[in-house]
C-alpha cells in the first residue's frame, strides 16, 4: 500500500538562485538515508515542497527518518488526491468517519495552482458539517482538515504536521572534521554543525594501551548515534601516547593540556586536508576548564590554518547536557572512561599561556616527526548508525 509524505523546508525557500542545490542536497540526503534502512521511497520535488511516495508498512519508521533529517521544517502524511468535488469529499468523509472530534476547521493552501482556496474551505466544511452534525470551530478546532494544492489538478489531504528538525541539509554547507572524546560535549557540537549543513567526519585520539579501549567503543556508539542525523560518517582513530610520553618527559607540565591540544589539532588538520575537509569542530565550552579560556583557545587556533568552529562557546553545561539528552548521546557520554588528555595532567595547568612560552616548549621535541608517526598509525572506520 503506497503512503505519501508532504515535506516542507523553510530556510532553503530563501537561498534564491541557490535554491535547486539545496533542495537537491535534501532530496538526496533522504533517499540516502531510506536507502541505508532498507526503505523504499519515490521522491518529486514540488515547488517550495517535497512529495514523498514510500510502500513502507511502517508508517512510524518513515516519520522517524524525517524527524531527523536536517532541512525538513514540518512534513504530514496523507492522501493524494485528484481534485475534484466529489474527490475531495470522498476523502475528507473517511477521515471524518475515522476520527472522534466535535468541532473542525478546514484550511485550504492553493498558491499559485487555479485550485478555488475559499470555495474549497467552504464547501468543503458545509458538508463535513452537515453530513456528521459537527460544528465549525476556527479558532481551536479538535480536527484540522488541511487541503494543499500540489499541482494544477492534485491536492494533498492530512490532518496531522510532524515537526522536523529545521537547519539545512547535510553536506549544503560543506564538510569538516569533529575532534570528538567520548565526553558530553563534542557530540552536540558535531550536531549543532550538521544542523547548519556541514557533512560531519571525526577524529578521535586515544592513549591505548596505557588506557583502556572503553573511550574508542565509546566514540564509536557515538559516532553510530551521529549518523542518524546524516547518511554517511568516517572515523579516524589516532594513537596520541608516544607523542604525550615525549611531551611529559621534556615540557613545562604546567603546559601539558594546552600542548596536547596544539598536537592534536595539527593531527586532525592534517586529515581534514586529506579528506577535503573545510573545518575543525570542538566541543570547547568558554571558560568550562583551563585549556577553554579566551587566552589559550586563542593558542589553539594559533596552532593550525584551518578555521575551528566552536558551537558550544556560549552554552552552560546544563544546556549541553539537555541537548544531549535530546539527541541521544548523554547516556553513552557518561559510560566511565579514561581520555586521553586526563592521562600525564598536572594538578595546576595554565590558564593564561603565552605564545612564546608555548613555542619554546615545542621546540624541545621534534613535534613533525612525532606528528607524523602519529598520523601513520591512524585507524579509518566507517560507521553508521546500525
Amino acid at each position: 500500500m503506497k503512503q505519501y509524505f508532504l515535506i516542507h523546508y523553510g530556510e532553503i525557500g530563501l537561498k534564491g538562485k541557490n535554491r535547486p542545490q539545496f533542495e537537491n542536497q535534501l532530496v538526496a540526503n533522504i533517499r540516502l538515508m531510506a536507502e541505508r534502512e532498507k526503505i523504499k521511497t519515490s521522491i518529486k520535488r514540488l515547488w517550495g515542497k517535497i512529495l514523498l511516495e514510500s510502500n513502507q508498512t511502517s508508517q512510524e519508521k518513515v516519520i522517524a527518518l524525517l524527524q531527523r533529517t536536517f532541512g525538513i521544517v514540518w512534513f504530514a502524511p496523507g492522501k493524494k488526491v485528484s481534485f475534484s468535488w466529489e474527490n475531495l469529499k470522498k476523502v475528507c468523509g473517511k477521515i471524518a468517519q475515522e476520527k472522534t472530534f466535535a468541532s473542525f476547521a478546514i484550511r485550504a493552501r492553493t498558491g499559485g495552482e487555479k485550485i478555488p482556496r475559499q470555495e474549497i474551505e467552504v464547501k468543503i466544511g458545509d458538508y463535513i458539517r452537515k453530513r456528521f452534525q459537527k460544528k465549525v470551530n476556527l479558532e481551536n478546532p479538535d480536527l484540522t482538515f488541511y487541503i494543499e494544492a500540489i499541482g494544477p489538478k492534485t491536492v494533498f489531504i492530512f490532518t496531522q504536521k510532524y515537526p522536523g528538525p529545521g537547519g539545512l541539509p547535510v553536506g549544503s554547507s560543506g564538510k569538516a572534521l569533529c575532534l570528538i572524546s567520548g565526553g558530553i560535549d563534542s557530540p552536540v557540537a558535531a550536531y549543532l554543525m550538521m544542523k547548519r549543513g556541514l557533512k560531519v567526519d571525526f577524529v578521535h585520539f586515544h592513549s591505548y594501551p596505557q588506557t583502556s579501549r572503553n573511550s574508542i567503543n565509546k566514540v564509536k556508539d557515538l559516532v553510530k548515534t551521529l549518523t542518524y542525523f546524516q547518511p554517511k560518517s568516517k572515523l579516524f582513530l589516532v594513537p596520541l601516547l608516544p607523542l604525550q610520553k615525549k611531551l611529559y618527559l621534556s615540557c613545562n607540565r604546567r603546559y601539558l593540556v594546552l600542548l596536547y591540544r596544539r598536537a592534536m589539532l595539527r593531527i586532525a588538520e592534517a586529515i581534514a586536508k586529506e579528506t577535503k575537509a573545510a573545518a575543525l569542530i570542538t566541543g570547547d565550552s568558554l571558560g568550562q576548564v583551563a585549556s577553554q579560556t579566551v587566552q589559550n583557545l586563542s593558542l589553539q587556533n594559533e596552532a593550525v590554518s584551518l578555521p575551528i568552529l566552536r558551537p558550544l562557546v556560549s552554552f552552560d553545561k546544563e544546556e549541553i547536557i539537555k541537548k544531549a539528552r535530546k539527541i541521544g548521546t548523554f547516556e553513552i557520554s557518561i559510560l566511565p572512561h579514561q581520555d586521553c588528555c586526563s592521562l600525564f595532567v598536572p594538578k595546576h595547568p595554565a590558564t593564561q599561556g603565552k605564545l612564546s612560552v608555548v613555542k619554546n616548549e615545542e621546540k624541545k621535541i621534534p613535534l613533525e616527526k612525532l606528528i607524523h608517526a602519529c598520523l601513520k598509525e591512524k585507524e579509518v572506520i566507517d560507521l553508521s548508525h546500525s
